[in-house]
């Protein structure tokens, strides 16, 4: 009930003209009562073995085949392929590193 209520008090306070800004101050409104009521937890690293190491070859990864879609080239398919393969075998060597310490 007290979500309800400061989503009621804080809707009718805010009108905006266009249906963009409405929809942002809703949203916004939305979650800054939610964060108020429930709070905010961070979310840690589940995993030991997830380093920057294996951060960096995904961002990798994502830039190759966001080079490949934009171009659609063999070449930078080929370069994502590998880019691929070298990111699953780290992430098999890291698992592996981690599980049998």
């Amino acid at each position: 009930m007290l979500f309800g209520k400061l989503l009621g008090e804080n809707l009718f306070e805010n009108k905006k003209e266009s249906l963009e800004e409405e929809w942002n101050t809703i949203k916004a409104i939305i979650i800054k009562s939610a964060e108020r009521i429930i709070g905010t937890k961070r979310v840690k690293s589940r995993n030991g073995w997830f380093d920057k190491e294996c951060e960096k070859i995904i961002m990798r990864k994502r830039e190759a085949i966001i080079n490949w879609i934009g171009t659609c080239k063999q070449e930078h398919y080929e370069n994502y392929k590998r880019v691929r393969k070298e990111g699953a075998k780290l992430m098999t060597e890291k698992k592996r590193e981690y599980i049998n310490k």
